[in-house]
């Protein structure tokens, strides 16, 4: 279970409704409550949770909420970004940028600082999009202009425009002009090429012009950002609706683009996934079109953190996953309109306008997520609706960064802060809470963390699920931890019918996977998962299940353990059993000394190529299967399994 403690950033007392008995709900005051009010003060500060004081370091962080609180109420928030882990910037439709520095554990404001160099210099009146780093910002608008802002003196840590010699320069983009269009960027990693992109209609018509350029009829243009200019690579128009363009964050050339086509006569929904690559004057498609069938229209998407994970929000309510290892559908019970990816990758957050919020892992199992308070609630979902007087609108929601606590002085009593935005205020910091820390290692939410929570609830159905969701090519060393995990939580239990049947499901993860491993995965960890499948043929030897370990050991392959088969079989009297044993050992050996003997006889530890120089040959990892064992076992695994349905 998650559990979270809510603070809402705001001193207004006609806009909530936070009883003072609840210690998981907390906003500023700077006001003298009643008891109970002081009491839950106390409490707070205590558990080095929130401060709900509006005082502390003076009386500025009291005079800039109210004027951050004014500037929500009053303005469009246009962006809304996390920097680093400890601070959220904002812009506002003004050009008003406004930083704000939180505690990274407690979400606590620390201290809050207005930028106002762009207001009054912008091109336009209406902006749509902005993105930025140590060198630059860039800022669209819905007419085709694009400022252009220089740092010549860049600060390593979120500043004043002002103090960083800043240069502005405005330049007019192709494309449609004439029309307001809402106009989204991507910044690449080496942050030396920007992305502009915008949705339009699939029966969309443009007037005929003599002059009109191909460019002037894309919808995704990449620019080059040289010093203070910005020159135009190349362009190109999508063949759908763009539901997302962006730029890798590993790969500097990399665009991932998802669209939605909608058929206008039957209704039906194809989301295209492909990924392009970025030359100096085109772009190309560089791998094939990934098509999902839908039932409605998609709301809300997001890309997991590793890139190998697509999640997809739809108008009906629910919540797809698309990955190489497998599609999963689950419903939900609210449309999904904001989706949000944990830093490590291994939750995902759905939620809806009214600022009701779900949790899901890979495998899109729900988990539980509450305000911490005395008693569990029935649903399992967390909802802060209850807390306004009015209906709430959630317009953003931002997970922080991920953060090395290593070293600092805070104590990791956090996994995580989201940020909430709701339209006219107020802002949220929601503290995840599970146990651990932001820190890395056992104190992430990294998967082989969830699935050790799942272990000590009892859930290792769940945790295998999880196992199954993951990939051994991108996420390995998480999948061998993970696996780890489970089969030494099973194997240090009695054997029963059900837990033979997880350790089977398991180890065929590996064993027989639904879509081929490479050779190198298999090289890297195959010895390892070797190892298991003996511990899984000690654990099923020592509670008599005979036929079963006689199986387990024809796919491994060992010699010793048909003789220790053979010697257990005696003692119990099954000499059947026993005997076929020593003929597979006697089979065994003798197979390894035809196999030597054919190697020296071909051999020349001179000159061969198979030797290593120091005389020794370089033996392949061999790679386990439950061929034999699939035959007779409980659990089948099945070569076609690409859609898991749960309904909820």
């Amino acid at each position: 279970m998650l559990l979270g403690e809510a603070l809402f950033w705001t001193l207004k007392d006609d806009a909530l409704v936070i009883p003072s008995t609840d210690y998981g709900a907390f906003r500023y005051s700077d006001k003298k409550g009643s008891f109970y009010l002081e009491a839950k003060k106390f409490y707070s500060a205590s558990r080095s949770s929130f401060e709900s004081s509006g005082h502390k370091g003076g009386t500025f962080k009291k005079d800039c909420l109210r004027e951050l609180e004014e500037l929500t109420s009053q303005q469009r928030v246009v962006q809304c970004c996390w920097r680093n882990n400890t601070v959220l910037q904002m812009l506002f439709s003004s050009g008003l940028f406004a930083y704000v520095r939180v505690h990274p554990l407690k979400g606590d404001i620390e201290k809050i600082t207005f930028d106002r160099y762009l207001v009054g210099k912008l091109a336009a009146e209406c902006i749509t999009d902005v993105v930025c780093s140590r060198e630059s910002v860039i800022v669209t608008y819905s007419s085709n202009v694009m400022s252009l802002v220089s740092l010549l003196k860049p600060s390593k840590h979120p500043d004043k425009l002002s103090r960083q010699d800043p240069r502005l320069n405005t330049f007019e983009l192709a494309g449609p002009s004439g029309r307001r269009l809402e106009r989204k960027l991507s910044l690449n990693p080496e942050h030396n090429m920007v992305l502009v992109w915008w949705r339009y209609s699939q029966n969309e018509l443009y007037p005929w012009s003599p002059m009109t350029k191909d460019c002037d009829r894309a919808n995704l243009l990449v620019y080059k950002i040289s010093e203070s200019r910005l020159e135009l690579l190349c362009f190109y128009k999508t063949e759908a609706d763009p539901l997302m363009i962006s730029f890798s964050k590993m790969h500097p050339n990399r665009i991932f683009l998802v669209e939605q086509k909608v058929s206008l006569k039957n209704g039906e929904v194809n989301v295209e996934s492909s990924q392009f690559e970025v030359s100096k004057v085109s772009i190309s498609r560089t791998s094939p079109v990934d098509v999902l069938q839908l039932k409605t229209e998609v709301c809300s998407v997001a890309q997991s953190p590793s890139e190998h994970t697509l999640a997809l929000g739809c108008i009906d309510g629910s919540v797809l996953l698309h990955s190489t290892c497998a599609s999963i559908l689950v419903k939900s019970l609210f449309i999904p309109y904001h989706l949000v990816w944990h830093p490590d990758g291994s939750l995902l957050l759905a939620a809806n306008e009214k600022g009701q919020i779900r949790c899901y892992d890979l495998a899109l199992a729900p988990i539980n997520f509450q305000i911490a308070s005395e008693t569990p609630q029935s649903c399992n979902f967390l909802d802060l609706s209850p807390y306004f007087r009015g209906q709430p609108h959630l317009s953003n929601i931002c997970w922080n960064r991920q953060s090395d606590v290593s070293g600092s002085n805070y104590s990791a009593t956090s996994d995580g802060l989201v940020f909430m935005l709701f339209s006219r205020g107020p802002c949220v910091a929601l503290r995840v809470i599970i146990g651990g820390g932001l820190g890395t290692g056992d104190l992430s939410l990294t998967p082989e963390r969830l699935v050790c929570m799942y272990l000590k609830s009892n859930l290792v159905d769940c945790a295998i699920n999880l196992l199954r969701c993951l990939s051994w090519e991108n996420q390995g060393q998480s999948c061998i931890a993970s696996l780890h995990l489970i089969i030494h939580n099973l194997i240090a239990k009695r054997l029963t019918p059900r837990s033979e049947v997880q350790l089977e499901a398991a180890l065929g993860i590996f064993m027989s996977p639904t879509v081929p491993l490479s050779k190198s995965v298999e090289k890297k960890y195959g010895h390892i998962v070797h190892s298991f499948a003996r511990k899984f043929f000690s654990h099923i030897l020592r509670f008599n299940r005979l036929e079963l370990a006689f199986r387990l050991a024809i796919d491994i392959g060992d010699c010793d353990l048909f003789l220790l088969l053979h010697s257990q079989a005696k003692a119990v009297n099954n000499l059947e059993l026993a005997k076929a044993a020593v003929e597979y050992a006697d089979q065994l050996t003798r197979e390894l000394n035809d196999d030597s003997e054919s190697t020296s006889s071909h051999c020349s530890r001179s000159s061969c190529s198979q030797c290593g120089s120091d005389g020794q040959s370089e033996t392949e990892v061999k790679r386990l299967s439950f061929t034999a064992a699939q035959k007779n076992a409980k659990v089948t695994f099945s070569e076609t399994v690409t859609h898991i349905v749960v309904r909820i």
